[in-house]
């Protein structure tokens, strides 16, 4: 085991903190200037109690972490997949929330939103249906306007609501995702059909099955709170590592962005090992 001086330690600590700013630069460059990035695990965009995180991008929603004394609570210490930090809540008492804001539905001004969500998650045994990310009233099953959720099956789905009209459209993955890190990545267009959505796996566009429930005339736009890991409409708490999420409302990135944003997360994440 090679031991590293402290000079040599504080230098590799500086390059990877380079190295991961330039990520979210880079990142963020793929998103027409409206993606945000939620640096879950890094506490240069938290205060000092390690009980907030912010976002990173055009805009910058601060998210609390709940049900936890500490943010590092959910990791000690923080836990990095290469250069990138990640956490994993305890699919019970752990999650982060932001309050509601425009952008979370309709920074288009479209009646019907379109958005982009990527997210890296390890997939674990027996996932057993855990919402991911969801603009949610409550932490229960009623009240949301967006969830991207693992289901029991581990397959991903995101799902968008109509609760007016007691309805929502849904994308399923065909195939289960196996026991690793992934790239889970969604696009919606402003239309309001399952037809609207498409669906990748580590950048690659896979098959999914488009969904609807009821009737859908246009999604929710309500002030409801965004919450990554805590239980929603469709999903339980989340309890399998997560990292650097992604969210672009408005704008639906091309899949050659979405694969440049996973070459780039795959090397620093040390290609998901």
């Amino acid at each position: 085991m090679t031991t590293l001086t402290l000079a040599q330690a504080h230098d590799r600590t500086l390059t990877e903190r380079i190295l991961l700013d330039q990520l979210y630069v880079q990142r963020l460059a793929l998103t027409n200037g409206k993606g945000l990035i939620v640096p879950l695990g890094d506490l240069k965009h938290g205060v000092l109690t390690g009980t907030t995180v912010t976002g990173i991008g055009g805009e910058q929603p601060v998210f609390t972490l709940a049900g936890a004394t500490s943010f590092n609570k959910m990791d000690t210490p923080p836990a990095r997949q290469g250069i990138v930090p990640y956490l994993t809540p305890n699919q019970s008492d752990e999650w982060l929330e932001s309050p509601d804001a425009s952008f979370w539905t309709d920074t288009a001004g479209a009646s019907e939103p379109s958005y982009t969500f990527i997210c890296y998650v390890k997939v674990v045994a027996g996932a057993s249906n855990q919402t991911i990310w969801a603009k949610t009233a409550a932490i229960d099953t009623t009240g949301t306007d967006w969830a991207l959720v693992l289901d029991s099956a581990e397959k991903a789905f995101l799902r968008t609501f109509d609760d007016g009209n007691n309805g929502f459209i849904s994308s399923l993955l065909d195939v289960a995702l196996s026991e690793a890190w992934h790239q889970i990545a969604f696009t919606k267009t402003t239309g309001t059909t399952s037809g609207a959505f498409t669906a990748y796996v580590d950048a690659v566009s896979v098959a999914e099955t488009g969904s609807t429930d009821g009737t859908y005339t246009e999604g929710d736009d309500s002030t409801t709170v965004v919450r990554i890991g805590a239980e929603s409409d469709g999903g339980l708490p989340l309890g399998s590592p997560i990292a650097l999420p992604l969210f672009v409302p408005g704008y639906v990135m091309s899949a050659a962005y979405i694969k440049r944003d996973f070459d780039m997360m795959k090397i620093a994440m040390a290609e998901f090992r």
